[in-house]
């Protein structure tokens, strides 16, 4: 289908094909490889669509007015852990490569409907910035 449309109508196949390359790879040259072949998207096409979803999530977010994830509750004592993934994507001039960063939050598990309360109140300062 690829193929007879010449190229204009994008199957599934052709995106996750290269899509999972990369995730365990990170290889460029085999998506590039992969693309003369005719057997998925080139590598900067791969990105218009990874930069696209990530675009959309955001402004999903920013729709729902919610940045966290809904689980994570206010007022209870939070751990979180970021970690940069550099996928190792190997390419001759060492350009074109990418970084990104996972991260986890953990909350010990509420059993109550309300977030707990502070011991100690701490007094209202009115302050409406961070400076």
């Amino acid at each position: 289908m690829f193929a007879v449309s010449g190229g204009s109508c994008t199957t599934a196949k052709h995106i996750l094909l290269p899509w999972a390359v990369k995730t365990l790879t990170g290889n460029v040259e085999v998506i590039k490889l992969l693309n003369r072949l005719r057997h998925g998207v080139s590598y900067s096409k791969l990105e218009e669509i990874e930069t696209a979803l990530c675009f959309k999530k955001i402004q999903s977010e920013e729709e729902m007015a919610v940045i966290l994830p809904s689980n994570i509750y206010p007022g209870v004592p939070t751990t979180t852990a970021f970690d940069n993934i550099d996928r190792l994507e190997e390419t001759l001039s060492g350009s074109g490569t990418s970084h990104r960063a996972n991260g986890i939050v953990i909350q010990p598990i509420v059993h109550t409907v309300e977030a707990p309360t502070p011991a100690g109140t701490m007094p209202k300062q009115r302050k409406r910035s961070i400076a």
